[in-house]
């Protein structure tokens, strides 16, 4: 015996638990199931994890050696040029995006990796989900600044800080 639900059924159901919960669409609850902590982090961040599983799956030894040539041998790299990292930027960070969420677990793992393409990875990120930064996110952002620090990420997190100021004026 096998139990059999019809797709017309599940539409139905899932358009009551959207109606229940106040939101309009899957994402919206998703983001809501986060939130009220029904799903922890793990779940929410798989997206992201997959991004960076594939930037180690695009590492070129070849093309490492000059990158940390050019950077004063200051930092490890994978040799994932800019163009390639901008790839995965436009495939994964829509869909976070989405969740209006930061997931700072995330930008932690990215800052602790060895190399510079996490950190660049992290960096983007937060410009990517700057609109939602709050004011309790300086201090974080102030320790990103400051570790690891060289012109190349700061020159990213410069635009982040500053839109977060600017969002915040009594920062």
């Amino acid at each position: 015996d096998e139990l059999f639900i019809s797709l017309k059924t599940v539409k139905t159901h899932v358009s009551n638990i959207l109606a229940k919960l106040e939101v309009s669409d899957r994402t919206q609850a998703a983001v809501y199931a986060f939130q009220h902590h029904l799903v922890g982090q793990e779940e929410f961040s798989m997206n992201l994890k997959d991004l960076l599983v594939e930037l180690e799956a695009g590492k070129d030894p070849e093309k490492a050696g000059p990158m940390e040539a050019y950077m004063r041998h200051q930092f490890s790299f994978l040799g994932v040029a800019a163009p390639e990292r901008n790839k995965l930027y436009k495939k994964y960070f829509p869909e976070a995006k989405k969740t209006k969420i930061i997931d700072w677990d995330f930008v932690d793992t990215c800052w602790r990796k060895e190399p510079r393409e996490y950190q660049y990875v992290a960096a983007n990120y937060l410009k990517a989900m700057q609109s939602y930064l709050k004011d309790s996110d300086l201090p974080k952002l102030e320790r990103l600044v400051v570790t690891k620090s060289w012109w190349d990420t700061v020159d990213i997190l410069d635009r982040v800080v500053g839109s977060l100021v600017y969002d915040h004026p009594e920062l």
